[in-house]
């Protein structure tokens, strides 16, 4: 049986040999902790950056649209007052010398054209052609046009002569309604007695006309 001293030395020799295995592998270990905290922290900065990338191009784009919509903002209020400009021009007051038994065209507002200008424009040329027609008739220069009216869903309404005649045209056509109304005046003239009311809007019969006398 070995001494106890001899026991504790191979104990020792032991113990030191163990440290000296345990030391390499403590220190592979923490290199591999430093190697994947770096690794960590370089993923982390990298998606970092590419969020802030990311935010500014976003906040780029949007000072982009904004911009623009700015722009196009500033061109079509410059438009508008341009218009407006064009339209003041357009339009003046009577003034003496100026036409006075001129024709009128109603049932066009200034909010309709605020609204809806095109549509408004195109009523009021269909007012402008329905007195073309009419004018090109020989009952024009007897009974001469006084009024348009414009109804919003296209209906004409042509009041003619000193006493007002009302003829309700519908929405055309205008040159047969038109010449069926020359044929209506001259029959009535014949008898110098006019009517107050013609209508000639029935949809289902348009060649159906109806007088109201006054």
């Amino acid at each position: 049986m070995k001494p106890l001293s001899d026991h504790l030395a191979q104990l020792s020799v032991q113990a030191k040999s163990t440290e000296e295995r345990i030391a390499p592998a403590q220190s592979e270990a923490h290199e591999r902790i430093e190697q994947r905290r770096e690794q960590l922290r370089l993923e982390t900065q990298q998606a970092l950056d590419s969020v802030n990338q990311k935010v500014s191009q976003a906040k780029e784009d949007a000072q982009g649209r904004a911009r623009t919509l700015k722009a196009k903002i500033d061109a079509d209020f410059a438009n508008l007052k341009e218009q407006a400009r064009e339209d003041r021009a357009e339009f003046k007051a009577w003034q003496a010398g100026d036409a006075g038994d001129l024709p009128v065209l109603t049932g066009v507002k200034l909010e309709d054209l605020a609204k809806d200008r095109p549509g408004s424009v195109a009523r009021l040329a269909t007012g402008l052609t329905v007195l073309e027609h009419y004018e090109r008739l020989p009952v024009s220069r007897v009974q001469r046009a006084q009024e348009v009216n414009l109804a919003p869903d296209g209906a004409v309404v042509l009041v003619v002569g000193t006493r007002g005649v009302s003829l309700h045209l519908g929405q055309g056509p205008w040159p047969k309604k038109l010449l069926m109304v020359a044929e209506v005046l001259r029959q009535f003239e014949r008898q110098k007695e006019l009517p107050g009311v013609v209508f000639l809007d029935n949809e289902l019969h348009p060649e159906r006309v109806v007088v109201r006398m006054r």
